[in-house]
């Protein structure tokens, strides 16, 4: 029924001129580099959804903790315009950052049908053509949703989702090209210009973006694991996608810190795993010169973790350095409980025992508002006041424009919609407008006074023959040996891991598997 009543209702707005919603919500607005808007210390967040209600109101009124960000869950289907504009207004009232998380492609499959685990179903839908049609339509009703904010808004996509898309398709060329995701043949009109692959998928939403949220932020979900955690890697795959057009990545968690997720995890602070984890995300955001949220992070883990005894002892400052500029937290209420009582985060993230009374790692909500209480009495900023860090120069790359009825075109500038009106062609005696443009889209015979014929190019000059030395070859048992390796590596055994690839470089320098050992060795030792 929700799901007949909302294309009721997108059709009546459209016979009813529902253009003139788009145009009006382009007109003369301009969406700020995001980092103008957000805070310039590093800030926390929270979920505004199951049964936290009132409580970061409450929080920050009793305690001074001045939220930046709340953020939500949206599902295709599933959500009114009433749930998500409820949490808008509350953003607006606090001053703070609405955060959209949008499921979309996992939600869609699993309702097409699609089984199999959420990768599995992921990996399936994106090569449905008419699924995905269905999931731009619901891409572009909570654009819309967003746009109507009057507080800065991130629509946050796909969280997993793009994961596995490289997880599955380019684990060896990291090259996201390769895999195959229906966008032009969904077809759907709005993205018929970009190609069936994930880079088409990425430019997909920005354009959507563009034309139907213009004041609405984009974020990128990144995530580590499975073949994610060499930089390099990463930064290839990233890069082609076009991250730097986004404005802003998101990621789960604080990273994995400590050697177990299980009792005594507050004694299992491992170093390797930090550094391995800041240098993961700051070569990302290196490279894309885009700042980094960490999102659905664990109450008690993340807020200790971050300050285990603020002032005098904090890991803030390291990750500002690499680039995070917040954390949101993962507060869950159960049915029946209250935030001050029984808040937590999802079991499934792990770090759910408590440790003993007397230990500072509390994992309480009153340990967690205490050391929030004591952090934003002086909080520790990621850039001065007023200033905003500026982002890598670049050409800005052109987009469609957006033609409105009245003949205006919204044309993307830097990453901002401007408007502009369409200079009409010039129009010859006895012409007609449409004749005229017609005609001028193709070459025209001006006589004697026609542009000279252009020359053939000269003929190109032979290359030279490559004498650079050749990648020597290397024997099978040292491919076996990096493979063995690397499985150590993601097991989360890094000391047999830096054994083996320290042998690698020492007994096979020059090879392939040399190389990418050496890599390895940076982050693990």
């Amino acid at each position: 029924m929700a799901k007949r009543f909302r294309a009721w209702k997108s059709a009546f707005g459209l016979l009813c001129g529902g253009w003139l919603l788009a145009s009006a919500a382009l007109a003369g607005e301009v969406r700020p580099p995001i980092e103008e808007v957000l805070p310039p210390h590093f800030s926390w967040g929270t979920a505004a959804f199951s049964g936290v209600g009132n409580w970061p109101e409450r929080m920050k009124k009793e305690h001074g903790i001045d939220w930046s960000f709340l953020y939500i869950y949206t599902f295709p289907n599933s959500h009114s315009d009433g749930y998500v504009t409820q949490r808008i207004r509350r953003c607006e009232k606090m001053g703070a950052i609405m955060v959209v998380t949008f499921y979309g492609l996992l939600q869609l499959g699993r309702e097409q049908g699609f089984s199999g685990n959420e990768s599995g179903v992921v990996n399936k839908i994106v090569r449905n053509e008419a699924a995905m049609k269905n999931y731009f339509e619901e891409v572009v009703y909570f654009l819309k949703l967003t746009n109507r904010a009057r507080c800065p808004i991130i629509f946050h996509s796909e969280p997993d989702s793009w994961y596995f898309l490289q997880w599955q398709g380019t684990m060896e060329t990291h090259d996201p090209s390769e895999v195959q995701v229906m966008v032009k043949s969904s077809g759907m009109p709005d993205v018929e210009d970009f190609p069936d692959n994930v880079v088409g998928f990425a430019k997909a939403h920005l354009h959507l973006r563009d034309k139907y949220a213009p004041r609405t932020y984009m974020g990128f979900h990144c995530k580590s694991g499975v073949g994610a955690w060499i930089p390099q890697q990463t930064v290839k795959y990233v890069k082609q996608i076009g991250l730097d057009e986004w404005d802003i990545l998101i990621s789960d968690g604080i990273g994995t810190m400590y050697s177990t997720k299980k009792s005594g995890w507050w004694d299992a602070w491992d170093e390797r795993l930090q550094k391995r984890y800041l240098t993961w995300f700051g070569s990302i955001t290196k490279a894309t010169g885009r700042k980094f949220i960490h999102w659905q992070s664990v109450v008690g883990q993340s807020d200790y973790t971050l300050l285990p005894d603020y002032p005098s002892k904090e890991r803030v400052s390291d990750y500002i350095k690499a680039g995070s500029v917040a954390c949101l937290l993962d507060m869950r209420v159960p049915a029946g409980g209250t935030p001050d009582e029984d808040g937590h985060s999802d079991p499934n993230h792990g770090y759910t025992a408590n440790p003993p009374a007397d230990y500072p790692a509390q994992r309480t909500v009153a340990a967690l508002v205490e050391r929030l209480r004591r952090y934003y009495e002086k909080p520790i900023r990621w850039r001065d006041p007023g200033k905003v860090a500026s982002r890598a120069a670049r050409k800005p790359k052109e987009r469609k424009p957006i033609i409105l009825p009245d003949g205006t075109e919204i044309i993307i500038v830097g990453g901002f919609p401007v408007r502009r009106k369409r200079k009409a062609a010039p129009v010859a005696d006895g012409e007609t407008p449409a004749a005229s443009s017609a005609e001028s889209s193709g070459p025209k015979d001006e006589g004697p006074e026609a542009a000279p014929a252009r020359r053939r190019p000269p003929k190109p000059k032979p290359p030279e023959p490559d004498e650079s030395p050749k990648e020597p070859k290397e024997p099978p048992e040292v491919s076996r040996m990096f493979k063995e390796a690397e499985s150590f590596f993601i097991d989360g055994d890094s000391d047999k891991a830096a054994e083996l690839f320290r042998k690698i470089v020492a007994e096979h320098p020059g090879t392939p598997s040399a190389t990418k050992a050496a890599e390895y060795l940076e982050i693990v030792e």
